[in-house]
């Protein structure tokens, strides 16, 4: 490394230290209050975790500390982007004995968009074959339609934070299909006071995928009905325990059960013989974005780089990487890390005159040194060599500092979506997601330690209101897509797991990382290698 750079690493590196270990002290004390806290709502004190402790096979247990004591074969499913979900969500599904599932979705989106129809989607039933299961997988918020049309779902609960949605909103909802322009395409109806004169019916408008247009009751034939609710992570606990109508234990038809009540109220049971064949099978779904909202375009405004310059290098990338199959993205991601480090060392720290066009032989030996390290073919597009050219042109016309270097190294390439979505054609972008700022109607919130902790008892409160445990719980990072801060994303699955397996007595036996996370296995898309900061 050049010395002037290794110089320029030590102020940034010092304080980066202070800076991520400021960020662990944070996350040590939310995840030791929510720990204390959940075991306060169970009523823990120290006798009773003495008596937790006993070995005695003849105890009867008490109600508060079954989820302490139980073993379960639950298990959580960790995705990247959120409609990934589906595959696991039907595996489990086989266990449902024919009955429609609840779902919670924890959320900062609601996830609801139509998908649209193509040949093979299994409308009315259960996909039979893997090219239908991937008719359900076409976008990350459009799987919840793609369940219901499936007849997967038959009631879908969100809970929003509280930092995006401040109402609570019931309706009965129902899907159907209309016809427009001679396409089939999806529709739906709210039906607010149960009253078919007051159904409020719409489907996509065809011209613009963000707004949708009004249609008659009778051009939507009510196909799928389902019961919806919106609720705020405020009010949610409330209403899922004791709304008239709306909560959980009315609608999942409990019965069979001896119920317990705690001193906090919070409703849990415990089976009389075995888990009850009578009750709904219930899919909880969290999304980590619910935690926090962040556009990775931000950060490299943040640093200075024009917008003109982002999208000018977004081109350019796409046309120098263009897999021919499904490579793993890190291996392309540590090439450009690579080649924009040569490209920012020929403009800043070359013995001679820079030229704008990179010489031919400076080219063939930074593929040769491509070639004898990454091992890795058929990722290049034709021309690559004249958009490397380019490359070099863009760092010399915008004169890229080192900590601007840093921050494209950090955001890095990527592809742009799973690749398990409805007829994904792999392409290589910046790791940008699919929101631009000013160009986007996704609201942002960067949380605070202070939104993080109250977040994460809202989202606490939410689960120790489930009668009982989920058929499947899943997770998405939505950190590829661009959604969840990427330099807190980690923490955040982390507080979620540590709150899960305390509520549902789970260890990481129970916890699955599936195959086409972003990044590192565990520690996400920002932590794919050692960063010396921790804030975008």
């Amino acid at each position: 490394m050049n010395m002037k750079i290794k110089n320029t690493l030590r102020p940034i590196m010092f304080f980066a230290y202070m800076s991520m270990h400021k960020t662990i002290i944070i996350f040590g004390m939310i995840n030791a209050f929510i720990l204390l806290w959940i075991l306060y709502q169970h009523g823990v004190n120290n006798n009773n975790l003495n008596v937790i402790l006993q070995k005695n096979n003849h105890q009867q247990h008490s109600v508060e500390f079954l989820l302490f004591n139980e073993s379960t074969d639950l298990h959580v499913y960790i995705v990247e982007e959120h409609h990934e979900v589906i595959p696991y969500w039907f595996a489990a599904a086989k266990s449902f004995r024919n009955k429609k599932a609840v779902l919670l979705h924890i959320d900062a989106h609601s996830d609801m968009d139509y998908p649209d129809i193509v040949d093979g989607f299994p409308i009315g039933h259960f996909p039979q074959s893997n090219m239908e299961m991937e008719t359900l997988m076409q976008a990350n918020d459009e799987f919840i339609q793609s369940a219901i049309l499936a007849n997967l779902i038959q009631s879908v609960y969100i809970v929003y934070p509280y930092w995006t949605f401040n109402a609570s909103y019931a309706y009965t909802s129902s899907l159907g299909i209309t016809l427009v322009n001679n396409t089939q395409q999806i529709c739906m109806c709210l039906d607010i006071n149960n009253k078919d004169d007051d159904e409020n019916c719409k489907t996509r408008k065809q011209d613009n995928n963000l707004n949708d247009f009004i249609l008659s009751s009778n051009q939507c034939p009510k196909l799928w009905r389902y019961h919806y609710a919106e609720l705020n992570s405020f009010t949610a606990s409330n209403i899922l325990r004791y709304s008239k109508y709306w909560s959980l234990t009315k609608l999942l038809n409990i019965t069979n059960m001896k119920y317990a009540f705690n001193s906090s109220s919070i409703t849990y049971f415990q089976y009389q013989n075995k888990q009850s064949i009578y009750h709904l099978p219930l899919i909880l779904d969290i999304d980590e974005d619910f935690f926090g909202v962040h556009l990775v375009t931000r950060s490299l405004l943040k640093s200075g780089l024009h917008i003109d310059f982002i999208q000018s290098l977004n081109l350019i990338i796409s046309s120098i990487f263009c897999p021919l199959y499904h490579v793993n993205e890190l291996e392309i991601d540590q090439i450009y890390r690579w080649l924009i480090e040569q490209a920012y060392l020929n403009v800043n720290y070359a013995n001679y005159p820079v030229s704008v066009i990179m010489s031919s032989y400076k080219i063939n030996m930074m593929l040769k040194h491509i070639n004898r390290n990454f091992q890795i073919t058929d990722i290049f597009c034709p021309n690559y060599t004249l958009n490397l050219q380019r490359l070099n042109e863009l760092f010399i016309n915008a004169s890229i500092t080192y900590n601007q270097l840093n921050v494209l190294a950090r955001v890095g390439v990527c592809y742009t979506s799973s690749l398990i979505t409805y007829q994904y054609m792999p392409e290589i972008h910046l790791c940008l997601g699919h929101n631009m700022p000013n160009a986007s109607l996704v609201e942002e919130f960067v949380p605070t330690s202070e939104d993080l902790l109250k977040l994460a008892v809202q989202f606490s409160q939410v689960l120790l209101s489930l009668p009982y445990r989920p058929n499947i719980i899943s997770i998405a990072r939505s950190s590829r897509d661009g959604y969840t801060p990427r330099w807190l994303q980690y923490d955040i699955e982390t507080m979620i797991l540590n709150i899960l397996k305390k509520v549902f007595n789970l260890t990481e036996d129970n916890i699955i990382y599936t195959k086409h996370l972003a990044g590192d296995k565990h520690q996400g898309w920002y932590r794919r290698f050692t960063w010396i900061t921790e804030n975008e």
